[in-house]
């Protein structure tokens, strides 16, 4: 797995592919129960919790020991499940428990291919003064520019980064 902690832009994707997935999970807890939004459960939160909080868990405990590399990035991660789970064992929570699991399997299926992985040759950026207006590196270091590849990683709701480009 790419490392959150040597690059923000990964952190960013992780946590963004935790919220989706967690968001997933406890709609898909709602919908198990004939209930069509977190509105509409507003006086049946109380009882929902367990079962809301233990689909939570388990979207979030796939999805964090996935992406997160083993070490330093998962010690907390015990701690957290505790905590978000609670010590409710019955048969809600348990099934909860594995429609989290489920929807986070589903999450990172759809992202698999999403193209944060790829690896592109440092762009060192504009060479000649025919490139003016265009980057270039810049002292003292004149490190090439990084992250490149993110511009062509697939969207969660666009269908391609395209669509919020200028007309030409």
């Amino acid at each position: 797995p790419l490392n959150p902690l040597a690059n923000l832009l990964v952190g960013g994707r992780i946590l963004s592919i935790l919220h989706l997935a967690q968001w997933h999970a406890l709609n898909e807890v709602l919908v198990t129960r004939n209930i069509s939004s977190l509105a509409a459960a507003k006086d049946q939160i109380p009882a929902l919790m367990p079962s809301l909080q233990a689909a939570l868990a388990g979207a979030g405990k796939h999805i964090l020991e996935t992406l997160l590399p083993a070490g330093d990035a998962q010690v907390g991660l015990p701690a957290l499940y505790a905590a978000q789970s609670g010590e409710d064992n019955n048969a809600d929570a348990v099934s909860a428990r594995e429609i989290g699991v489920k929807v986070g399997k589903a999450v990172l299926s759809s992202r698999r291919n999403d193209g944060a992985a790829t690896v592109l040759p440092p762009y060192l950026g504009a060479n000649s003064t025919a490139d003016a207006g265009r980057w270039r590196p810049t002292p003292p270091l004149f490190l090439p520019g990084g992250a490149e590849q993110w511009r062509w990683v697939t969207p969660y709701i666009l269908a391609s980064p395209q669509e919020l480009r200028p007309p030409p």
